[in-house]
This record gives structure tokens, C-alpha cells and sequence, in this order.
């Protein structure tokens, strides 16, 4: 029996029409419980409000005669995520350290002392600060999810390069997210990590 017969019935049972509106409210009906069960979270419900956090790139292994040319404390930088654009965020503290290495000293003794091999390669930590959702599964910007251990690109007039989130805090919550959430440039020049979020 072919599926469409000469008078345009489905298996010679259904017409058409009728078959595709009989489908269309199973799959409504399918949705809505799925919803109401919580196994599918729309993203209003998913959303629990706008807060402020900062988390700091690592750029490592970057070959740089100038490094504290790069980036400067209060410039605004492109961020992209995983290649997904995430747009104009501003930095708030940037470090950067010569790549160490083990190297014999008198006596004897090993020290841990800038490597004489690559005099120009440092460690860079660019710390930046975001006003983004919070929702049930972190940190949202731009609708590009922030996470520790994401591979991003920043990008400001003068340089491009790849580096990895490697530590992601919030720092306001609610009300003082609403705000303004630039701060005053650091001029400390301590690693990101050690200093305690305000």
C-alpha cells in the first residue's frame, strides 16, 4: 500500500492535513511537559540575576622584548571565548613574570632565577572585570559562558594573543551589580592571584 494514496490520505486512513496538525500538538503537548518536569529549563528560569566578577587570563609562554607594553591597567580589551565573541572588557591588573628555570649557583647550590636561554619570555596574567547573568550553570557575558580552563583570545590595538581563564570570581552580587563596576587601576605588581577580590 503506498503511503500517499490518489485521494491524498495518509495509509489510506489520515488526511494529510489532519495528520500534520495531529503531530504538531503531540510535540506542543511533549514540550510542555517537559518543561513543567524540569527536564528542559528554559533560560528565563535558568537566570538568577546580574552580578560583577573578575577572573584573570594566563598567557604563558609569551615571547615579549617589552612585555609591560601589552596591556595596560584600565584599557578596555575585545574578548573572545572559545571563538565566540564576548565584545569590550576592561582590565583591571596586569603582571607579568620572566620564565624561571633551575640554574646552578655557587656552593654547589641550585636556585630557581629568571632563565639566561630565553631572556625575553615571560608569564602574563591579565585580570578583567565583567558585568554578567549568573545562572544555574555559571557565569554567562554576551550569552558566552565563562568558565576557569576556557581557552580565550584578547585583543587590543596593539597586540592579539591566546590564553586560558585561570581564576574566576564573583565580587557583587544583586543591587551592586547595577552599578558602575570600573574600579581604580592597581598599580601593584604582585601576581593576580594573591591579592584578595574586593
Amino acid at each position: 500500500m503506498p503511503i500517499l494514496d490518489e485521494k491524498g490520505r495518509v495509509l489510506g486512513r489520515w488526511n494529510v492535513l489532519d495528520a500534520i496538525m495531529t503531530l504538531g500538538a503531540v510535540v506542543l503537548v511533549g514540550a510542555v511537559l517537559l518543561v513543567q518536569s524540569g527536564t528542559h529549563r528554559t533560560s528565563s528560569a535558568m537566570i538568577e540575576g546580574d552580578t560583577v566578577i573578575e577572573y584573570t587570563v594566563h598567557l604563558s609562554h609569551v615571547d615579549a622584548q617589552h612585555p609591560d607594553n601589552w596591556f595596560k591597567e584600565g584599557e578596555a580589551v575585545d574578548l573572545t571565548v572559545r571563538n565566540r565573541p564576548r565584545g569590550h572588557v576592561n582590565v583591571t591588573q596586569y603582571t607579568f613574570t620572566p620564565r624561571q628555570a633551575i640554574i646552578p649557583s655557587s656552593g654547589g647550590q641550585y636556585v630557581l632565577a629568571p632563565d639566561p636561554n630565553t631572556p625575553h619570555m615571560v608569564e602574563m596574567y591579565v585580570t578583567l572585570r565583567d558585568h554578567v547573568l549568573a545562572t544555574k550553570d555559571g557565569f554567562v557575558g554576551n550569552g558566552v559562558k565563562l568558565k576557569q580552563g576556557s581557552h580565550v583570545v584578547l585583543e587590543n590595538n596593539n597586540t592579539r594573543i591566546d590564553g586560558v581563564i585561570s581564576d574566576l570570581r564573583e565580587i557583587k552580587t544583586s543591587a551592586e551589580a547595577r552599578e558602575t563596576h570600573s574600579i581604580p587601576s592597581s598599580s601593584s605588581n604582585s601576581h593576580p592571584d594573591s591579592s584578595s577580590a574586593s
